[in-house]
């Protein structure tokens, strides 16, 4: 009986031991084709970084469907990115704004600041959906125009961290009546606000 256990125990032993060495060969394997992978990565960014720069890619805003509908109404049709969007300035400096209901704050990039010369400006800190942006300040602009609405002395934010080149926000908007139908947006005077 001891003869028959001892050859059983040795050929269990020597399975496990296989078994052991076939699960390490195959995590070997594993290792090496990730060592392959990244040593790939590595020299594709090599490339990159050696070939000659290339002109940034500028992303443009859609262009903006505007219509006049009678004096202090206006419609904007929506882009394909499901965004509205309206030509306008800043301190005379043109601007294509996206219509942003949801911001308290208009605020354009810091490039757009500067060749609009507004210079002075007080440190602020903006919570937005992407977070909170501490690479912002805010100033007075002297005039913002959008569509056929002008507004003088605006107080906008600038930020570095802005996709665009601006977004025009509810400090503005509340002036206006807002009103979607389908795929318009239109604003139009308040008449009601302006009699107060």
């Amino acid at each position: 009986m001891k003869r028959a256990v001892l050859p059983a125990l040795l050929l269990a032993a020597l399975a496990y031991w296989l078994g052991r060495l076939h699960g390490a060969q195959e995590q070997i394997a594993e290792h090496n084709a990730f060592l392959s992978k990244l040593q790939a990565d590595i020299e594709r960014q090599r490339a990159q970084s050696s070939a000659p720069p290339s002109a940034p890619a500028v992303a443009a805003a859609p262009a903006a469907a505007q219509k006049v509908l009678f004096h202090g109404q206006q419609a904007i049709e929506r882009a394909a990115d499901g965004h509205y969007y309206l030509d306008g300035a800043v301190n005379g400096t043109p601007v294509r704004f996206l219509v942003d209901t949801g911001a308290s704050l208009s605020v354009v990039s810091a490039d757009l600041a500067k060749r609009a010369g507004v210079t002075e400006c007080l440190p602020a800190e903006f919570r937005t959906a992407m977070g909170v942006d501490r690479d912002v300040c805010v100033a007075k602009a002297q005039r913002l125009d959008f569509g056929q609405f002008s507004f003088n002395d605006v107080y906008i934010g600038i930020s570095k961290n802005l996709a665009g080149d601006a977004l025009l926000g509810m400090n503005v908007l509340k002036e206006l009546k807002i009103e979607q139908s389908g795929t318009s947006l239109v604003l139009e005077n308040d008449w009601k606000r302006d009699g107060d």
